[in-house]
């Protein structure tokens, strides 16, 4: 390998690395029907087992649940979780080892460590 060769070859494959993770996004799309105030998304996975990422979200100051997307439409409903708990974050993981993710949640109101089995059926979890 020559001189240029090995002093450029390093800034070339970054300049390549860079270009090929640059990702493309196509416009806006708004989640039209949710009548919810300030949603966060806490977290995401296939929740459901049809190859699409569900969201778990915060939202109207203390409730939360789950937005199903159904084919890569979100449903417009949430599936909420009991209203007596109030839900501070929460990560996505297979717990007990069914291959589907459960959920560990983290209520500010609950101080057990618990965690959500996801029962396998679509839509529940």
């Amino acid at each position: 390998m020559s001189f240029c060769h090995r002093l450029f070859f390093p800034f070339i494959l970054v300049l390549l690395a860079n270009l090929s993770l640059q990702a493309q996004f196509a416009d806006l799309v708004e989640l039209s029907g949710l009548d919810i105030r300030s949603p966060e998304v806490l977290a995401s996975g296939d929740l459901d087992g049809d190859n699409d990422v569900d969201l778990v979200l915060s939202y109207d100051e203390g409730r939360s649940g789950i937005l199903w997307n159904e084919a890569g439409e979100f449903s417009g409903e949430i599936a909420p979780f009991d209203s007596s708990y109030l839900l501070e974050w929460v990560q996505v993981g297979d717990m007990d080892g069914d291959g589907d993710l459960d959920l560990f949640p983290r209520f500010l109101n609950f101080s057990a460590n618990a965690w959500l089995r996801n029962l396998g059926k679509s839509g529940h979890v």
